[in-house]
């Protein structure tokens, strides 16, 4: 089997490698994005990792496909992995994705821990719940004491800066959003949450930190990345963004993207916790967007000239309420091939405006739950893809309806 070609031993890899239809699907672009739910686990490596250990040959030719996806958690263990694989350099020329599970980070409340741990079985409403507050079970201090530690050493800015130098193949930085069971714990309290005294789970701040680190390791690095998907981001951590870091990356990652998707979450978990924390108690939904669209989004889109690919998407069940181009700012792309609009209240002019801008370059869309205002019709859409769109291949539809019948529910 050593004496095979390169190109038969390849294919063997190929059938063993679980990313194999991500990277070998040609056309990507026509690959319409969808919105994320969750983050999924990582694939299973095991049978590239044991093939690698069989002689040297099968090792180098095995390390472009055990090391083409790097995927990180927000914990000092993989930060240290990361940081030895950074250091590195024949395995790091290797990633071309790097997947970033982000969780929610722990916020203390006015009442410290041991408070909470002795209050805490008294505000559960099952025995399954009370188990958290056990010895050994009782895990949200050193949880939150390694998350401050983290974030007050830099440590994860540090070894993200030196993975994205040695990364110098990097095409794609997804970062998905982690909520463990611990995080599910807090919400099956008996006490109101409006009076919730203890710690709790914030998304923002995990949201700001992410972004914000990735930005700058990606500027530190020089990296070539040309894709970056954000699921279940959120628009307070946005806006909340150093000033300083997005201008810097505007004039760097940012204007080198083609492919960028972006689904909105506000949430936090549903929960109504203290001071405002909660995304639908911090105001409403479309006045968070439109404020994000002035400091964010219209420095991006205006600088992001190479985009083909673009994706915004928000929660199906509180579409956004606001114009098309109070966000897009009606900035053309020229090399833009595929859209996706997720859950949006939106007339049939500004769809089909934004039709007649792209009509040369657009090959896909995806409408995802859109509404159309009262007195629009679906037909006149389908009428203005027949006349202005006529090089569109993928076309998707999903879950649209009209404004109306989405209030009546």
């Amino acid at each position: 089997m050593e004496n095979l070609p390169s190109d038969i031993l390849r294919e063997i890899f190929d059938l063993l490698d679980p990313y194999w239809d991500e990277y070998s699907t040609a056309n990507y672009w026509l690959r319409i994005p969808k919105r994320y739910k969750h983050a999924e686990n990582q694939r299973d490596l095991s049978d590239l990792a044991k093939l690698r250990l069989v002689c040297k040959r099968f090792s180098s030719l095995g390390a472009s496909y055990l090391f083409r996806c790097v995927v990180q958690r927000f914990n000092r263990e993989s930060f240290r992995r990361l940081e030895c694989l950074a250091e590195h350099p024949e395995l790091g020329n290797h990633v071309k994705q790097f997947v970033y599970l982000m969780p929610y980070l722990y916020v203390k409340g006015p009442k410290d821990f041991d408070t909470f741990k002795s209050e805490g079985p008294q505000l559960c409403r099952d025995s399954m719940t009370r188990k958290i507050f056990d010895d050994d079970q009782f895990v949200y201090p050193r949880l939150y004491a390694e998350q401050q530690d983290i974030i007050k050493s830099s440590y994860d800015l540090h070894v993200l800066k030196k993975a994205m130098k040695s990364f110098k193949s990097l095409q794609r930085v997804t970062v998905l959003q982690t909520a463990g069971h611990l995080h599910h714990q807090l919400q099956h309290q008996e006490q109101p949450h409006h009076v919730w005294d203890y710690v709790y789970c914030s998304w923002a701040p995990a949201s700001q930190r992410v972004v914000e680190t990735m930005l700058q390791a990606l500027q530190y690095g020089n990296s070539g990345v040309k894709s970056f998907v954000c699921p279940m981001i959120s628009p307070q951590g946005l806006v909340k963004i150093n000033y300083n870091i997005q201008q810097i990356a505007l004039g760097g990652v940012w204007r080198q993207l083609t492919h960028l998707e972006l689904s909105f979450d506000d949430k936090e978990l549903s929960m109504n916790w203290p001071n405002g924390v909660n995304g639908r108690d911090q105001g409403n939904l479309d006045e968070r967007i439109l404020l994000l669209s002035e400091l964010f989004f219209k420095d991006l889109f205006t600088t992001a000239e190479n985009l083909s690919t673009i994706f915004l998407g928000f929660d199906p069940n509180r579409p956004l309420n606001i114009p098309l181009e109070r966000v897009f700012h009606n900035v053309s792309w020229p090399k833009l091939k595929s859209l996706g609009l997720e859950s949006w209240r939106l007339s049939a002019a500004e769809i089909i405006e934004f039709l007649k801008r792209h009509r040369k370059t657009l090959r896909g869309l995806r409408l995802g739950n859109i509404r159309l205002r009262d007195g629009d019709l679906w037909r006149d859409i389908v009428i203005a893809l027949k006349r202005y769109a006529r090089e569109l291949q993928v076309i998707s539809l999903d879950g649209c309806g009209y404004e109306k019948e989405f209030d009546k529910r």
